[in-house]
């Protein structure tokens, strides 16, 4: 079978168009973000109505998705939340606004070290 050069030429930029949208769009896929961090000693009592304060705030985001939080079974103060975003940009924009939410502060100030903070996507 033979291709012509104008076949050829279309087949290519095909091609260049299908690797241009997925380039393009990989930054629209879901996202999870994964956080690993410490509370302070003094707060594990009262952690667990703290630890649902950005729940409200995380809701009102464009692209929150949910949010798990799990506890480490050997080290009360060490937490993992997961929350998944409809894509990194809606993730890395609610991190920014985290910080300017007042109602936040006893969440933020119960946290003594952020172990990890990475976002993630589905492999393969």
């Amino acid at each position: 079978m033979k291709f012509s050069i104008y076949q050829l030429m279309i087949l290519c930029l095909f091609a260049i168009g299908i690797s241009s949208f997925t380039q393009k769009n990989i930054m629209k896929e879901n996202a999870t973000e994964v956080v690993i961090y410490k509370i302070s000693a003094e707060k594990v009592g009262e952690y667990e109505a703290i630890s649902k304060l950005p729940d409200s705030f995380l809701q009102k985001q464009e692209g929150f998705v949910s949010r798990k939080i799990y506890r480490d079974l050997k080290n009360p103060q060490i937490f993992l939340d997961i929350v998944e975003w409809g894509s990194l940009e809606a993730g890395e924009k609610a991190t920014k606004n985290l910080e300017s939410d007042e109602a936040l502060l006893p969440f933020l100030q119960a946290t003594e070290e952020v172990i990890s903070f990475s976002h993630y996507q589905s492999y393969p």
